[in-house]
């Protein structure tokens, strides 16, 4: 009330009055480390706030400790302060970070000093960071989050891979998908281009999840894909309507490999209602730093009502370490857009030998 009415020096004294009375009122205490602050006597409200603190505890204080520091000017005490606070608050901590990234823009530095070693925190942290598109400070606290995922942490982490996969950090993103599996979060074999480990989800078992190094489906007007059950395995069915263009991506997939390989393709599969030429083919469009992606194309695949083996080999190009393997639809001439299917099993990519040409299926016989 005095306050209101604008006498300050009043104020002041009811509030000291009422710690005298009640040395635990620890908002009586905040409010009278703020006149403080405001007359000028930094070293006294903080005495205050620290009292307050001590008798409380609760997360409204040790933010009004935080925010002082912070107008006070950053030091260590702000850190202390913050990895205190953010112990003790599980409510919306992106304020919280924000006032990290007010008090300094080093994420190193916020890592270090104002956050506690706390897998809650770091998850909520990570998010905020997500959130806001600040990629440069995603790679150190995934440091720390790595070693101690839960199933909460797994759509997230595929959603770093893939930033990072846009950003062309092809080996960053391969040690975010690797922690993974190595994990068991996720079902797969860890990829390892050295050893020959490049593809994912080649026996289609698990729905792809259209993230980082697993399948993607294209969204298609007038075809249709699908995970079907094909005896005791699973195949990737794509159906067509007729409708559809005449030239599309079907599904996709990107690869960790090394420079100037030959890899082989191998799979199996069916189709029904299809021309003998059915416009699909498999391609592999390669990328190496300051120079333009190549891109090498199977002939396309025949109609084969029965399972059929297929193989092709492709180059991995000079200098590249990511690839692209595409299975696409392009209408062939003379032939109309048919209405059918056609089914893919068992789909593997292996080293062949090296410096080996490029080698494609006949014309006509699918391998």
């Amino acid at each position: 009330l005095l306050e209101r009415e604008g006498d300050s020096a009043g104020a002041v004294r009811a509030l000291e009055q009422a710690v005298r009375w009640n040395p635990y009122n620890a908002a009586a205490l905040v409010d009278l480390a703020l006149h403080w602050e405001l007359a000028g006597d930094a070293a006294r409200a903080e005495r205050a706030l620290l009292q307050a603190q001590r008798v409380d505890g609760g997360a409204a204080t040790h933010w009004a400790l935080v925010n002082f520091y912070l107008r006070q000017g950053v030091d260590e005490r702000f850190w202390r302060a913050m990895q205190t606070a953010l112990r003790r608050s599980r409510s919306n901590l992106d304020p919280a970070f924000a006032l990290c990234w007010r008090a300094s823009n080093d994420p190193n530095e916020i890592l270090k000093k104002g956050l506690p070693d706390d897998p809650e925190v770091h998850r909520a942290y990570f998010a905020f960071l997500a959130g806001r598109g600040q990629k440069n400070a995603l790679d150190a606290l995934w440091q720390r989050l790595a070693p101690r995922l839960e199933a909460r942490d797994l759509e997230p982490a595929l959603r770093y891979a893939e930033v990072l996969l846009q950003d062309r950090q092809w080996e960053a993103a391969l040690r975010v998908w690797n922690r993974l599996c190595e994990s068991g979060l996720m079902s797969y074999q860890t990829l390892d281009p050295a050893q020959g480990r490049l593809l994912t989800n080649g026996q289609f078992r698990i729905a792809p999840s259209g993230l980082a190094f697993d399948w993607r489906l294209a969204p298609l007007d007038g075809a249709f894909t699908e995970v079907i059950r094909a005896g005791s395995e699973s195949a990737l069915q794509v159906n067509f309507s007729g409708a559809h263009p005449e030239n599309m991506e079907l599904f996709w997939q990107w690869l960790p490999v090394e420079p100037d390989r030959s890899y082989r393709l191998r799979l199996r599969y069916r189709t029904a209602g299809l021309p003998p030429q059915t416009g699909l083919r498999w391609s592999l469009s390669v990328e190496a730093p300051g120079k333009k992606a190549e891109r090498w194309a199977s002939p396309s695949l025949a109609a084969r009502e029965e399972w059929t083996a297929w193989q092709a080999t492709f180059p991995s190009g000079s200098g590249s370490r990511l690839a692209r393997l595409v299975f696409s639809y392009q209408r062939e001439p003379g032939t109309t857009r048919a209405q059918g299917a056609v089914e893919l099993l068992g789909v593997e990519l292996v080293p062949a030998e090296r410096g080996a040409a490029p080698a494609t299926p006949p014309a006509g016989a699918g391998s």
